[in-house]
């Protein structure tokens, strides 16, 4: 139990910076809901395809475990980011 609380806590900080490195990449993208889903998108699949190859320990990548294991980290990012970026839409300010 301990081990799988201490992998979750880590989805959630490689995910986090990950996310982070993609929307600093996307500055210059104008905010909308495309730009939101494409990162949420990307980050999702990137940090899980790197994941999985990452602990595939010389057999087949663990896809279906890695993907199991970001989802709930990238649903947690994805709202926050959503809710970011309405805000400033709202504002009226760029991202």
């Amino acid at each position: 139990m301990a081990y799988d609380i201490g992998q979750l806590v880590g989805a959630f900080v490689g995910y986090f910076f990950w996310s982070r490195i993609l929307w600093w990449a996307a500055k210059s993208w104008h905010p909308s809901l495309r730009k939101l889903i494409t990162l949420s998108v990307l980050s999702y699949l990137l940090f899980t395809l790197a994941y999985s190859v990452g602990s595939a320990d010389g057999g087949p990548p663990p896809v279906l475990a890695a993907a199991t294991l970001f989802l709930l980290p990238a649903m947690v990012f994805s709202a926050i980011d959503g809710l970011a970026v309405r805000g400033r839409l709202v504002r009226g300010r760029g991202i």
